[in-house]
């Protein structure tokens, strides 16, 4: 009897090793199979750290996969943290002025930026860490400063002046 998490069949890898399983995670995000988008994204960063360990390359997509898939469930806060995770990877692997990690940093912004109060002080500190971290998104950096200021202002988190 199948789990009400994994789709029924049997236990065998989702997508074979070399095959890029973007297309199928997207094709079940689009018909909103959610419980197939997540056994499919679990399923591949099972089988990459399996076989290629913690620094693997493709985890940077994994993490992206796994922040669609929580944007196709309303959690922002868990894209948000799913798309950080992402540009750090790709901080990791690719120079700080590379296209694909600029776009992982304007994903994380962006989202952040629809984050409700409470959860946006939360990321906030770890977006405002990686936006220094990469020079290239700079023009980013102003942005998330003055929105944690404004909302640690609001909530009374920010110290005066002595």
């Amino acid at each position: 009897m199948p789990s009400g998490n994994a789709p029924a069949g049997p236990a065998v890898p989702t997508v074979p090793d070399g095959t890029d399983p973007r297309p199928t995670i997207a094709a079940a995000l689009h018909a909103g199979d959610l419980p197939r988008a997540a056994y499919v994204i679990a399923d591949w960063e099972r089988m990459l750290l399996r076989h290629q360990g913690p620094r693997a390359p493709q985890l940077a997509d994994v993490a992206e996969a796994q922040a669609q898939l929580a944007l196709a469930t309303e959690d922002l806060g868990g894209a948000t943290e799913r798309l950080i995770e992402a540009a750090r990877l790709r901080l990791r692997q690719l120079p700080p002025q590379a296209p694909e990690l600029l776009t992982a940093v304007d994903n994380a912004v962006a989202i952040w930026g629809r984050l409700p109060r409470d959860a946006a002080l939360r990321h906030g500190p770890a977006l405002l860490t990686l936006c220094r971290a990469v020079p290239a998104a700079s023009v980013r950096l102003p942005v998330v400063e003055a929105r944690l200021a404004e909302l640690s202002e609001r909530t009374g988190l920010r110290r005066r002046a002595r």
